[in-house]
């Protein structure tokens, strides 16, 4: 079987997924219901690819839709707030942090950069949900 990266460090991704229920959960508490399903979806795709993480898979390809429809849908809904700027500008830099680890081809790398990019990517909606939830109170 043909997989992205080896088991081992596929777990490492896999166990950093479960990161994005902390998200679920800041997102309930600071009242920003909207982002709540696609949280979760995006929390279920990803430990459902990255528990076989088979390189030519349909699951792999709903896992990156599900990511980058989520990375849309909080850029939309934040268009308009003065620090979407800061947004952009954080999820674009963090989005290099995935090729980067392909640069040095190997696996433990590649998959420790895609985990802090995950929860470089969690921090961001956490502070997103935050600054909705205080400008709205």
């Amino acid at each position: 079987m043909d997989y992205t990266i080896n088991k081992n460090a596929a777990k490492l991704i896999y166990y950093c997924s479960y990161f994005q229920l902390i998200v679920c959960f800041f997102s309930l508490y600071y009242k920003t219901y909207n982002f709540t399903p696609i949280t979760l979806i995006t929390f279920y795709t990803s430990t459902n690819y990255w528990i076989n993480p088979l390189k030519y898979s349909k699951r792999r390809f709903i896992d990156i839709l599900c990511v980058l429809v989520g990375i849309t849908y909080h850029g939309y809904v934040i268009k308009d707030f003065d620090f979407s700027y800061n947004y952009y500008t954080y999820i674009s830099i963090g989005s290099l942090l995935y090729p980067i680890g392909f640069f040095f081809n190997n696996d433990i790398i590649i998959a420790t950069n895609h985990c802090i990019l995950q929860l470089l990517a969690d921090f961001i909606a956490i502070n997103i949900y935050r600054n909705i939830y205080l400008i709205n109170k």
